[in-house]
């Protein structure tokens, strides 16, 4: 990335990922920048070197590699042909509302669990509490007995 009158220059996505392993994902984005790129003239030396600005970006700068649904997850921009995405900011809008939605169920899943958590610990001590109180009856009905047998003797 390097910086040319408050743009930034982009790499063309590598097909390995930082351990130099093979990373699908990747190469399925390098082949979805080359198509969106257009160009005849591409050869793989071009691909290697070459390089896309932030304007072709609607935030400035790609998504991360993970993150398909963000429209900034290939260029869109700027691109010197009808794009098939309508409006780029709605797309924009649209990732954020889903990533948002991800977000609140994710919060619900882990609010979830901390309720089952916390009942089954409360239902355990329930069942803790019931034994103990067993227990203590238990313990009384022998007392009386033997308190019982005692008395019984001194008759």
């Amino acid at each position: 990335m390097y910086g040319v009158y408050n743009e930034f220059l982009f790499r063309i996505p590598s097909e390995y990922d930082n351990h130099k392993q093979f990373n699908k994902l990747a190469s399925e984005r390098r082949k979805a920048w080359i198509n969106r790129l257009k160009r005849a003239d591409l050869t793989e030396s071009k691909i290697k070197n070459g390089r896309i600005c932030s304007k072709h970006f609607i935030s400035g700068k790609p998504s991360k590699l993970e993150d398909r649904t963000n429209p900034d997850w290939i260029p869109s921009l700027h691109m010197g042909y009808e794009s098939s995405i309508l409006n780029p900011t709605i797309s924009k809008e649209r990732c954020d509302r889903l990533n948002k939605r991800k977000k609140l169920r994710e919060e619900r899943e882990q609010a979830n669990l901390e309720l089952q958590s916390s009942s089954e610990t409360s239902a355990d001590n329930r069942d803790n509490d019931e034994m103990q109180t067993e227990d203590i009856i238990i313990q009384q009905q022998k007392r009386n007995r033997k308190i019982a047998k005692r008395d019984f003797g001194k008759r």
